[in-house]
């Protein structure tokens, strides 16, 4: 498998399609089990992750933190995706291109989309967040 099908085969699956290890924070593609990522924000950036942006913090709890997962097929390493988790940890948001440009990929948005589920878009309507078309 390619690359590019990898990051295919992800984008159009949706949060049923995977097997979740809440405790290890490892997600598992049910029909490709060779497919799975992981959160691994306390190797990559230990506990220096606050993160500080308008759209992060308004919602009820204001502590938002970035978060790390690498995407895998077998033991290769296929990406990193950075993800924001706000109101304490309840949601894990894509990041916007920019403070000003609140527009996030269509990608990164499903992705957000398979670790939470249906609560990324209301997560994404406080926040003023939009998906590029």
């Amino acid at each position: 498998m390619t690359y590019d099908e990898v990051i295919d085969v992800i984008g159009r699956s949706i949060n049923g399609d995977w097997v979740h290890d809440e405790k290890k924070q490892q997600w598992t593609l049910k029909d490709d089990l060779m497919i799975h990522f992981a959160n691994v924000t306390e190797e990559e950036l230990g506990e220096d992750r606050e993160f500080d942006e308008e759209w992060a913090t308004k919602h009820p709890n204001p502590k938002a933190r970035r978060v790390v997962y690498t995407i895998y097929y077998g033991s290769s390493f296929v990406k990193s995706v950075d993800l924001v988790a706000v109101d304490g940890y309840r949601a894990t948001l894509p990041m916007p291109e920019s403070t000003n440009n609140l527009v996030v990929d269509p990608w990164e948005y499903q992705f957000a989309q398979i670790i939470n589920g249906a609560a990324v878009d209301q997560y994404m309507n406080r926040a003023g967040l939009t998906v590029r078309k």
